[in-house]
């Protein structure tokens, strides 16, 4: 089993060449379109493997698999048109809500985020053009 570090590493690896395949103008449409899948599988199995370990989840077990992940700050993890569930540092819980908040946070104020899930009763929001 691979170690949440070397998945991280394949991730930034695949999505290296992905960036460095894309670049290319001489490079096939196939062999772009692979890189671009093969760099988006690798950070889905990084991401579904942090969420995993930050949630303590049991894959078949609904009672520690709530969605839920702990968050300490940083660049929003989800794309602006997702729609997300969130906790805040004093205990306040929005459902169903955009990405507009601040996400820098570290959990210290009432206003941080510190935790967040993907809010599976919403269909993604349409990309605002």
């Amino acid at each position: 089993m691979k170690t949440i570090e070397q998945l991280e590493q394949e991730a930034q690896q695949a999505r290296e060449v992905a960036i460095a395949t894309t670049d290319n103008p001489f490079e096939l449409m196939s062999t772009k379109v692979d890189s671009i899948i093969t760099a988006s599988v690798a950070m889905m199995t990084y991401q579904l493997a942090l969420s995993h370990e930050a949630i303590d989840c049991v894959p078949g077990n609904s009672d520690s698999c709530d969605g839920w992940i702990d968050w300490k700050g940083g660049l929003c993890p989800v794309s602006e048109n997702e729609v997300v569930d969130l906790k805040f540092g004093s205990g306040n819980v929005i459902y169903g809500t955009d990405t507009k908040y601040k996400w820098e946070g570290t959990g210290a104020k009432d206003c941080d985020i510190v935790a967040y899930r993907v809010a599976k009763a919403y269909p993604c929001k349409a990309p605002q053009e």
